[in-house]
């Protein structure tokens, strides 16, 4: 038992799932990046961290507990980390066309959808372990 971003197990995982990892709930999420930090110095040389973060797109729907996150919002905080892909996926399209289904018209299609009907659902980042993150965080290769 630990704290997710305290444990020790520095380079032990090929891959890390953080879903809907509360961490992320927070108003400076662009600017957050010890939390992936932490997660990606977990993985192994090549390994792989997948960011799946419950929103929604519609500027009508809130939630007084949970912060919905945007597109823009993730793709800013990922954009340091080399080899970064985000996405945002209402989990039918993946179940129809697979992996196919992360690419950008899907995602241009999911956000239209989200924020035209107020349906909700995931971004998805496949982050994988490269030689230096440029945040000058913990990701050695």
């Amino acid at each position: 038992m630990g704290d997710v971003i305290s444990l020790d197990c520095e380079g032990t995982y090929d891959c890390v799932f953080a879903g809907g990892l509360s961490l992320y709930n927070t108003e400076d999420f662009e600017g957050a990046r010890d939390v992936t930090d932490a997660l990606l110095a977990y993985l192994k040389p090549n390994g792989v961290m997948i960011f799946d973060y419950y929103t929604n797109l519609c500027e009508r729907r809130k939630s007084e507990s949970w912060i919905y996150h945007s597109l823009a919002d993730v793709k800013r905080h990922f954009s340091l980390y080399p080899g970064a892909e985000v996405y945002f996926s209402l989990r039918i399209e993946t179940l129809v066309f697979g992996s196919r289904a992360l690419s950008f018209p899907f995602t241009l299609l999911a956000v239209l959808i989200s924020r035209s009907t107020g349906i909700g659902s995931e971004l998805i980042a496949i982050v994988p372990r490269c030689s230096l993150a440029l945040t000058g965080g913990i990701v050695p290769g």
